[in-house]
């Protein structure tokens, strides 16, 4: 199947896993590309209501979506998952209070607007092929929760596909003349369709023919500027690419218009797991290594590079902890011994006798993000019991040293994790 842009979107890439779980192993294998073609709805007098997060419905995350003139919620608005419906509608009793405002455009439902780029790149995106297909100059809908910004990659996004001037956003309840409502062209970790493909096409074709002469051929998309998220043994890792010419790049130091010249530049390109991988929607055929850092079953990855030819090859490496991560952003920790024997599999050049870092230093460095990010919560709560800090840096991996479980269930439990300090508390302390 070929779509409008000409890009052929129905060949499966050659995928490789290393490592990895059977679902994951299984996943390399399918085709998630939907074999029919997508609907778009055009509702009259449609309601657009804007996004607010749930704090009694906990089966989905936000209230929002499109509805008809009788207030009923119209199910192909909602955000949607493999896990399920993450947005859903308003209470009845919500939507009784409204009062819309009413205008005459014809517009375009596009979805929620996510202020995480990797998610807005996937997300986001999944219902602007309407738009592109049929020439649309109306106004694009997006909803967006009020402490959310326009994050700069956004609008240059819209700016290169040339509709920056037809983002809208949805703050209050909107009644629109006529309200087109596109099907989603994604579901997270389930399909594609091959109508997902056309903006990013758009935006390739265009930036095309101003890749610099001195592009690098082989690049790495380097984690090591971020914060949040660290993967201990990254810098190792990042090392044994650049002696086989790969050049590192930050991504989050580029403008978007830079980071897709740069891929699209690029013959081989590398990294760990990431939303900058995401930038492969924008190119086609490349030659990718991934080094998988951290849990459970996403097959989005999969899914883009079989839209997108990509020649794919993953390396799961991440080294088992005993550590829990009460729902923190906590690091993640590479078994290097391991990944380098796969990597070699795979036709990089490590030296087998390369000296590899102290496995103890590794889960020292481990200890010490997991414990930043946990004391960062927790140091929140003034009432905390900060003497317990310092043991937190000698609870090793096999959990023989010196914490006291009880004190650390106490704080657990200020810090809201009752289920988690359920489970470390002792029978008597429990009492």
């Amino acid at each position: 199947m070929t779509n409008d842009l000409g890009l052929n979107v129905s060949d499966i890439s050659k995928i490789t896993v290393y490592g990895a779980s059977p679902e994951y192993t299984k996943a390399a294998c399918q085709n998630f590309e939907l074999d029919r073609a997508l609907t778009a709805q055009k509702i009259r007098d449609g309601l657009v209501m804007p996004a607010r997060k749930t704090t009694t419905d906990h089966t989905i995350e936000f209230f929002g979506g499109a509805y008809t003139n009788q207030q009923e919620f119209i199910p192909e608005s909602a955000l949607t998952r493999r896990k399920g419906n993450i947005s859903g509608p308003y209470p009845a009793d919500i939507l009784a209070k409204i009062k819309p405002d009413y205008r005459e455009d014809e517009v375009v439902f596009c979805g929620l607007m996510n202020h995480h780029f990797g998610h807005f790149l996937v997300e986001a995106t999944a219902r602007l092929w309407w738009g592109i297909k049929n020439g649309f100059r109306g106004k694009y809908l997006f909803q967006i929760f009020d402490h959310v910004t326009y994050k700069p990659a956004a609008q240059e996004f819209f700016e290169l596909l040339g509709i920056a001037d037809q983002i809208e956003f949805i703050k209050k309840p909107t009644i629109f003349k006529t309200l087109h409502l596109p099907e989603s062209a994604l579901v997270f970790n389930q399909s594609y369709a091959s109508e997902y493909l056309l903006p990013f096409e758009r935006i390739r074709q265009n930036l095309a023919g101003q890749i610099p002469a001195d592009n690098p051929k082989k690049i790495f998309l380097s984690r090591k500027a971020l914060k949040h998220r660290a993967v201990i043994g990254q810098d190792v890792v990042e090392k044994w690419f650049n002696n086989q010419e790969y050049i590192s790049v930050s991504p989050e130091s580029l403008s978007l218009s830079q980071q897709i010249k740069l891929v699209l530049g690029a013959d081989e390109i590398a990294g760990i797991n990431g939303s900058a991988m995401h930038l492969l929607l924008f190119s086609k055929g490349k030659n990718t290594k991934t080094i998988m850092r951290n849990g459970p079953f996403n097959a989005t990855y999969m899914m883009l590079d079989g839209a997108t030819g990509t020649n794919s090859e993953y390396f799961f490496a991440l080294k088992k902890t005993k550590r829990a991560n009460f729902g923190l952003i906590t690091p993640s920790l590479l078994d290097l011994e391991k990944l380098a024997d796969m990597l070699r599999d795979s036709g990089l050049l490590i030296d087998q006798k390369i000296a590899l870092p102290d496995e103890n230093a590794l889960k020292q460095k481990y200890l010490a993000s997991w414990h930043g990010a946990f004391a960062q919560k927790i140091g929140q709560n003034p009432q905390s019991d900060e003497a317990l800090l310092p043991a937190l840096l000698s609870y090793t991996l096999d959990k023989n040293g010196p914490v006291d479980l009880n004190r650390l269930s106490r704080i657990l439990a200020k810090a809201g994790y009752d289920e988690e300090a359920s489970l470390l508390a002792t029978p008597s302390d429990k009492a």
